[in-house]
């Protein structure tokens, strides 16, 4: 198994907009399809959408 997902830190975007959904300027979750957890470590709300559901699930807002 490749550990470097594991090791991933969040980046200084995912602190901006960790930073705007705190102040109410970004509404609902992050929506993406990586499995790296990174918007997860840095405390932002997230909805996993992957190719393989091959439909969008529902994004609460």
């Amino acid at each position: 198994m490749v550990k470097i997902p594991f090791e991933a830190q969040p980046s200084h975007t995912h602190h901006i907009l960790k930073e705007l959904h705190t102040t109410g300027q970004l509404i609902g979750p992050a929506e993406q399809h990586n499995l790296d957890l990174l918007a997860a470590r840095s405390r932002l709300p997230e909805c996993l959408v992957r190719r393989y559901h091959q439909k969008i699930p529902p994004i609460p807002i």
